[in-house]
């Protein structure tokens, strides 16, 4: 007797802890992308251990541009938002500033496209609060408890009506947690895998902060302000991490607004070459009309 054969695809589960010392498809910032002058003190704290699904990583990675990510599936957000996760990351953040103190321990910002303008120094805990505020807008949830992330564009009017939910969401954790025009990677320039064909950012060992002369995040406060949740200690919608509801802002999180990265005074600025990044655009046109 023959019995007709059943083909299963199996998505590959995703690690439910990682370290930001481990180069992966989705992350390449480690302890060689700090400062050369960083301690090993500061460099052990940076490689710790993050109780955090995977799925984070990705969402880091992405920057808010949804073509970056495998899959967008809400289990993905569900396994990643969980107070496990959100705990873990602020003891990180705050483990990584209490051991990041000597003068040269630092992050590297790349300045103009693709560093060709150079670098600058900034806090190491940077890289951690990029993550903090990316779990934070992932997490949020509108009015029928669907992940905004998911539901809404990454592109919200700064005026918006005070019943939208998520742009109320976006902007109100834009303000909290201030590091959203960080990311890792520029979005702009692209390469594709050879193997998977997916579109993978080009630069994503360097560090970049967007214009700062972008005025929507203050923009879309005024408004929340207008809308009457402006002296709130507790989020005015669900923010999306099990078992926590609206939840009230932490002193962690309070810092976090205040804390904007200054450039720090160690190792200096230099210059970054980028022809082999400009190859790889090349390359990537090649592949695409071949």
């Amino acid at each position: 007797m023959q019995y007709p054969l059943i083909s299963v695809f199996i998505l590959p589960a995703l690690s439910h802890a990682f370290s930001l010392n481990t180069t992966t498809s989705h992350w390449n910032y480690t302890t060689s992308s700090l400062a050369t002058t960083t301690s090993s003190k500061c460099k052990e704290a940076y490689s710790a251990e993050i109780d955090c699904n995977e799925y984070l990583v990705q969402l880091v990675n992405a920057g808010e541009q949804r073509y970056f990510l495998d899959s967008m599936e809400p289990a993905n957000f569900t396994q990643t938002c969980t107070p496990t996760c959100q705990s873990s990351l602020s003891k990180y953040i705050a483990n990584v500033k209490e051991s990041c103190t000597q003068p040269g321990d630092a992050a590297v910002k790349s300045l103009g496209f693709l560093g060709k303008e150079g670098e600058e120094n900034v806090p190491v805990q940077t890289i951690g609060s990029l993550f903090q505020y990316t779990l934070m807008q992932s997490c949020a949830k509108d009015e029928d408890g669907q992940f905004c992330y998911i539901q809404q564009s990454s592109v919200l009017p700064a005026d918006f009506d005070c019943d939208w939910v998520c742009a109320l969401a976006y902007y109100w954790n834009s303000h909290q947690y201030p590091y959203g025009l960080w990311t890792v990677g520029d979005p702009s320039v692209l390469d594709i895998d050879r193997d998977t064909h997916r579109r993978v950012k080009v630069g994503n060992d360097m560090l970049f902060m967007g214009s700062a002369g972008d005025t929507s995040v203050d923009d879309g406060w005024k408004n929340i302000q207008k809308c009457g949740y402006g002296n709130s200690t507790t989020a005015p919608f669900d923010i999306g991490i099990k078992g926590v509801g609206n939840g009230t802002m932490s002193a962690s999180t309070t810092t976090a607004a205040a804390a904007q990265p200054t450039e720090t005074e160690s190792a200096g600025s230099k210059v970054v070459m980028t022809m082999q990044f400009v190859g790889l655009v090349v390359l990537s046109a090649f592949v695409l009309v071949r």
